[in-house]
This record gives structure tokens, sequence and C-alpha cells, in this order.
């Protein structure tokens, strides 16, 4: 579990990816937060504003960091 967690921020280059580290970030933010209201039984009106920017901005984050990736490859990337 620990190797897939270190695979999940760390790039093809060995060296710690900023854009999976935002992503990974947003996502544990969201699920600490949903427990929280979840396990307290309270509710919050903009919920849904909260769930949409931290799971649809990690998205675009990722899908940002390929976009760069791809166009600016390192040395050793076979693309």
């Amino acid at each position: 579990m620990k190797e897939f967690l270190k695979d999940l921020i760390w790039g093809m280059d060995g060296k710690p990816s900023l854009t999976s580290t935002m992503a990974v970030i947003a996502f544990v933010l969201f699920i600490l937060v949903t427990a929280y209201l979840v396990l307290t039984g309270k509710t919050w009106a903009h919920y849904e504003v909260f769930a949409g920017v931290t799971c649809g901005g990690g998205l675009l984050t990722q899908v940002g960091g390929k976009y760069i990736n791809n166009k600016n490859p390192w040395k050793g990337n076979e693309m």
C-alpha cells in the first residue's frame, strides 16, 4: 500500500509531482470533510460546491499535469 501511494505522487523521473500532490491532497480533504459531515450528522449549505471543486479540481489538475508532461518530455521519456 505504501508503494502504491508513493507511485501516486512521484513521477517517472523519481521526483515528486506537484500536480499529483495537489490532486491527492484535494481528494484526502474531500474524504475527511465528507466523513466528518456524515459522522456528526451536520449539513453544509454549499457542500456540492466543495465536492465539485475538490474532485473536479483534482481531475483537472491531473489532466493538466499529463498535458505538461507530454508537451515537455524529460530525458528518458519514450513519448
